[in-house]
Protein backbone atom coordinates (compact mmCIF):
# COMPACT_ATOMS: atom_id res chain seq x y z
CA UNK A 1 0.00 0.00 0.00
CA UNK A 2 2.72 2.36 1.07
CA UNK A 3 4.71 1.50 -2.07
CA UNK A 4 1.62 2.35 -4.12
CA UNK A 5 0.95 5.82 -2.01
CA UNK A 6 4.45 6.59 -3.13
CA UNK A 7 4.08 5.67 -7.00
CA UNK A 8 0.85 7.67 -7.65
CA UNK A 9 2.83 10.84 -5.64
CA UNK A 10 5.68 10.66 -7.85
CA UNK A 11 3.18 9.95 -10.86
CA UNK A 12 1.32 13.34 -9.74
CA UNK A 13 4.46 15.49 -9.35
CA UNK A 14 5.83 14.31 -12.24
CA UNK A 15 2.19 15.44 -14.23
CA UNK A 16 2.06 19.20 -12.52
CA UNK A 17 5.48 20.02 -13.07
CA UNK A 18 5.11 18.88 -16.68
CA UNK A 19 2.80 21.95 -17.44
CA UNK A 20 4.88 24.53 -15.67
CA UNK A 21 5.58 27.32 -17.95
CA UNK A 22 9.17 28.93 -17.55
CA UNK A 23 8.34 32.70 -16.90
CA UNK A 24 9.56 35.48 -19.40
CA UNK A 25 12.71 37.42 -18.49
CA UNK A 26 13.59 40.86 -19.99
CA UNK A 27 15.53 38.95 -22.77
CA UNK A 28 12.56 37.29 -24.51
CA UNK A 29 11.42 40.63 -24.29
CA UNK A 30 14.26 42.06 -25.85
CA UNK A 31 13.72 39.76 -28.57
CA UNK A 32 10.52 40.44 -28.83
CA UNK A 33 11.20 43.91 -29.87
CA UNK A 34 12.47 42.96 -33.13
CA UNK A 35 8.45 42.04 -33.87
CA UNK A 36 6.35 44.41 -31.14
CA UNK A 37 8.97 48.14 -31.11
CA UNK A 38 6.75 48.86 -27.91
CA UNK A 39 6.99 45.26 -25.98
CA UNK A 40 7.50 45.00 -22.38
CA UNK A 41 8.34 42.27 -19.96
CA UNK A 42 5.21 43.27 -18.54
CA UNK A 43 3.28 41.99 -21.52
CA UNK A 44 4.98 38.99 -21.50
CA UNK A 45 3.69 38.26 -17.97
CA UNK A 46 0.63 39.51 -18.69
CA UNK A 47 0.49 37.14 -21.97
CA UNK A 48 1.53 34.17 -20.14
CA UNK A 49 -0.86 34.78 -17.46
CA UNK A 50 -3.87 34.62 -20.01
CA UNK A 51 -2.29 31.63 -21.86
CA UNK A 52 -2.03 29.62 -17.97
CA UNK A 53 -5.17 30.41 -17.11
CA UNK A 54 -7.48 30.06 -20.57
CA UNK A 55 -5.92 27.88 -22.45
CA UNK A 56 -5.82 24.49 -20.30
CA UNK A 57 -9.96 24.88 -20.40
CA UNK A 58 -10.62 23.46 -23.53
CA UNK A 59 -7.09 21.36 -24.03
CA UNK A 60 -4.09 20.33 -23.00
CA UNK A 61 -1.23 23.11 -23.19
CA UNK A 62 0.81 23.35 -25.96
CA UNK A 63 3.73 24.75 -24.78
CA UNK A 64 4.43 27.79 -26.83
CA UNK A 65 7.98 26.50 -28.09
CA UNK A 66 5.87 23.68 -29.95
CA UNK A 67 4.83 25.98 -32.74
CA UNK A 68 6.71 28.94 -35.05
CA UNK A 69 5.24 32.23 -34.25
CA UNK A 70 4.10 32.10 -37.64
CA UNK A 71 2.17 29.20 -36.67
CA UNK A 72 0.93 30.81 -33.30
CA UNK A 73 -0.75 33.78 -35.56
CA UNK A 74 -2.82 31.59 -37.05
CA UNK A 75 -3.81 29.73 -33.94
CA UNK A 76 -4.60 32.31 -31.43
CA UNK A 77 -7.50 34.56 -33.39
CA UNK A 78 -9.21 31.05 -34.16
CA UNK A 79 -9.23 29.63 -30.65
CA UNK A 80 -9.52 33.05 -28.93
CA UNK A 81 -12.66 32.69 -30.57
CA UNK A 82 -13.49 28.76 -29.90
CA UNK A 83 -12.83 30.32 -26.18
CA UNK A 84 -15.07 32.94 -26.27
CA UNK A 85 -17.90 31.13 -27.91
CA UNK A 86 -17.72 28.32 -25.28
CA UNK A 87 -16.63 29.92 -22.38
CA UNK A 88 -18.68 33.16 -22.93
CA UNK A 89 -16.29 35.84 -23.58
CA UNK A 90 -12.96 35.39 -21.24
CA UNK A 91 -10.25 36.86 -23.74
CA UNK A 92 -11.14 40.00 -24.95
CA UNK A 93 -8.90 42.02 -27.45
CA UNK A 94 -5.79 43.11 -25.16
CA UNK A 95 -5.86 40.00 -23.74
CA UNK A 96 -5.89 38.30 -26.96
CA UNK A 97 -2.82 40.83 -28.42
CA UNK A 98 -0.86 39.94 -24.73
CA UNK A 99 -1.56 36.38 -25.42
CA UNK A 100 -0.15 36.44 -29.10
CA UNK A 101 2.70 38.41 -28.01
CA UNK A 102 3.91 36.28 -25.36
CA UNK A 103 3.64 32.68 -27.22
CA UNK A 104 4.91 34.42 -30.55
CA UNK A 105 8.07 35.15 -28.67
CA UNK A 106 8.22 32.17 -26.43
CA UNK A 107 7.35 30.19 -29.91
CA UNK A 108 10.28 28.25 -31.61
CA UNK A 109 12.87 29.31 -34.45
CA UNK A 110 11.43 29.56 -37.71
CA UNK A 111 13.46 26.95 -39.96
Amino acid sequence: MKKHFYLLSLVFVVACSATKMIPPVQADADRGKTTFADLTLAQLTDGQQVYMTSCNKCHPYKKPGSRTAEDWKEVIPEMTVKANHKLGDVIDAAHEEALLRYVTVMAKPAK
